[in-house]
């Protein structure tokens, strides 16, 4: 195998080409594109957003779905800051932010930013290397520069958006159009802020881009640069102007569709003379070649249609794929959208991302190597506020001040107390259980349940950290659902409860414990994580997220796909911060040797200690001595490495 072949490469090492990029995006609607193609890069994207919630959101909603489905496309990969910007705090989060990015995007109306207060000068003041796109219709100059538009008008004044008529003979833009101007724009302004950002980076400079989606999708109309240069050449008069009475142009080249016995359309592309000789051979019509003069290319002829047409509908469209793709001949079938992800072709190309509500997402259409990260889901409206906020220095206390003034937005909408004598068990406040040690803590463990909540298990393991000289302490995940304790055997009680986890929530609680624990008088180093099973996923996460002293995982998936909207455990591999170890079962079916495997290369990367133990007698859960898969053997291993490497690293 080659080193640079692609094909057929599991996604198990995934990286961030863009991970030392940071964007900060203030856009709605197809602008948004930009943010997702250099997330899907890996570039980390903050996505302001108003306190609703961005329009791409609501655009095209289905029944059934919080979100639509160009939200969960467009807006992967982001971190969402609920932000109002119209407030003079709110300007004042966007000015603190503007210093520690490297792009921003204006994805709105021409000056909206400047209007604000955020001109140019203001920004690069703030960002000396700061490179900003200013992503709209119309562009930053001309007469349309603030006239409102979507996507449709940008192609519509750029030539490639014709009309129909209707029955009455009205004009009406087609049903089916295919934007050009609104999806390439962003694009385009990818490639060149990539580019600009090299050149600052080199030069300590600032940069300012134009992008007009209107401009692209003239660009994109190629026939506009034809007229234009026959126009200039006519006028230098290096070439004549056609005659008024001048014939026509040729009929159009060999590039047609044909209607098969089935009645599915099939496309023909036999342009050069050398495919339109296969192309008659195949279809045993020889006299085709009496239609086809003498050049190098063939003009197609209302003679070579209508043999084509009657040749074309003797078979079905599966038997002529057959027959044109042997004979060499540019052949593909017309799909509708919905048969696009079944043709075998695009089968075996497109890569589907899970995304929210059980949906998915198509992935980018770049395949690598090594193979790209996988972006996260789309966020729910201010994810990431309280996170982002506080890289600024805006403490839990002056955040507190801003949701409370409406600024911003820290909740999820599902999260907020119906009143205050509502019973949602959402408003549940989050239980931890504790072990204490006798005398002086050597240091604390933080220890993650399994999807089936607090149960003797975890509380056993709690009692064993406590006898070997640590303080634990076992937070409950589940308490927005009320708290369940269920037992093992009872998947599909347990299973609404595992789908409602969430990166936001989870990141949450565990903040929640570490700020338990900082009263407690235990705070970074000092404290280790183990989790087992989905908590062993959540452990890596947390070790991966923050310094801590140990980061120990009991079988945890989610090794090649993410869980819980937490990125793929591969992939977050290499940037763990804390010293990590793992313990998996060779029998686990759920977590593939092989994946165990790629887990320990991609941590080996790691700038800290990291070890993966396995036992080949062990399947999953073998730790737990309430299941049936424990083994005690394995777990005796296990359990004595586990403490050795909480003894080495905690506090250390």
């Amino acid at each position: 195998m080659s080193s640079t072949q692609t094909e057929d490469q599991p996604d198990t090492q995934g990286v961030r080409f863009l991970d030392d990029v940071r964007v900060l995006e203030i856009a709605s609607l197809s602008p948004t594109q930009f943010g997702m193609y250099l997330a899907d890069l890996g570039a980390e994207v903050i996505k302001v957003e108003p306190i609703r919630g961005d329009t791409t959101r609501v655009m095209g909603t289905r029944p059934g779905f919080t979100d639509s489905g160009l939200h969960r496309r467009w807006n992967r990969g982001k971190h969402s800051l609920a932000l109002d910007t119209r407030t003079p705090d709110g300007l004042e989060v966007i000015k603190r932010l503007v210093p520690t990015v490297d792009i921003l995007v204006e994805g709105l109306r021409p000056g909206a930013l400047a209007k604000m207060g955020l001109t140019w000068d203001v920004l690069t003041a703030l960002n000396p290397r700061l490179v900003m796109i200013a992503l709209s219709g119309y562009g930053q100059t001309g007469p349309y520069r603030d006239l409102p538009s979507h996507g449709v008008g940008f192609d519509a004044i750029a030539g490639l958006a014709g009309v129909e008529e209707d029955g009455q003979g009205r004009p009406r833009v087609p049903g089916r159009h295919v934007y050009h101007g609104a999806v390439i724009a962003p694009l385009i302004g990818v490639s060149s802020a990539l580019a600009a950002l090299a050149w600052s980076r080199r030069e300590g400079k600032p940069v300012f881009l134009d992008v007009a989606q209107a401009d692209v999708a003239a660009f994109a109309n190629y026939e506009v640069e034809e007229r234009a240069a026959s126009q200039r050449a006519i006028a230098a008069g290096v070439t004549q102007a056609p005659a008024a009475d001048a014939a026509p142009a040729a009929h159009a080249p060999t590039i047609q569709a044909y209607r098969t016995r089935d009645g599915k359309p099939l496309m023909l592309m036999a342009l050069e003379r050398k495919f339109f000789v296969r192309l008659a051979e195949a279809t045993g019509r020889m006299d085709l070649l009496a239609h086809a003069g003498e050049g190098h290319l063939v003009r197609g002829s209302k003679e070579i249609d209508d043999v084509l047409v009657e040749v074309i509908a003797t078979k079905d469209i599966d038997d002529w794929m057959e027959i044109l793709a042997s004979a060499d001949v540019p052949v593909v079938p017309v799909n509708e959208s919905a048969e696009v992800a079944d043709n075998p072709q695009m089968k075996a190309r497109i890569e589907w991302l899970e995304a929210d509500q059980s949906t998915v997402t198509m992935k980018i259409p770049v395949r690598s190597n090594p193979p790209l990260a996988a972006p996260r889901v789309a966020p729910w409206i201010g994810q990431d506020t309280a996170e982002i906020l506080a890289r600024v220095d805006l403490g839990p206390a002056e955040q507190g001040r801003l949701e409370k003034d409406g600024v911003i937005r820290t909740i999820r909408p599902e999260q907020k107390p119906r009143s205050s004598s509502s019973s949602h068990s959402e408003s549940v406040p989050m239980k931890i259980f504790e072990a204490k040690p006798q005398g002086d803590a050597k240091g604390a463990v933080i220890v993650i349940q399994e999807a089936f909540g607090i149960t003797d298990h975890i509380k056993t393991i709690c009692h064993r950290l406590a006898a070997e000289g640590y303080f634990a302490v076992a937070p409950h995940l589940f308490h927005r659902t009320g708290d369940p304790v269920i037992g093992y055997d009872n998947m599909q009680e347990v299973m609404p409860h595992i789908s409602k986890l969430n990166r936001g929530d989870i990141e949450a609680d565990l903040k929640t414990t570490l700020g338990h624990l900082s009263v407690a008088g235990f705070s970074g180093k000092q404290v280790a994580i183990i989790g087992f099973c989905m908590g062993g996923t959540i452990a890596f996460h947390a070790g991966a997220e923050w310094a801590l002293g140990a980061a120990i995982t009991f079988y945890g998936g989610g090794i090649t796909q993410g869980r819980f909207g937490l990125p793929a455990m591969a992939e977050r591999a290499p940037s763990l911060k804390t010293p990590w170890l793992g313990e998996f079962g060779d029998l686990d079916q759920s977590i593939p040797v092989a994946e165990v495997n790629a887990l320990r290369a991609a941590a080996s990367k790691a700038s800290v200690p990291t070890e993966v133990n396995r036992y080949p007698e062990a399947d999953h859960g073998f730790h737990c001595n309430d299941r049936g898969s424990y083994h005690e053997a394995s777990s005796k291993v296990a359990w004595a490495k586990t403490v050795q490497f909480l003894n080495a690293h905690v506090g250390a």
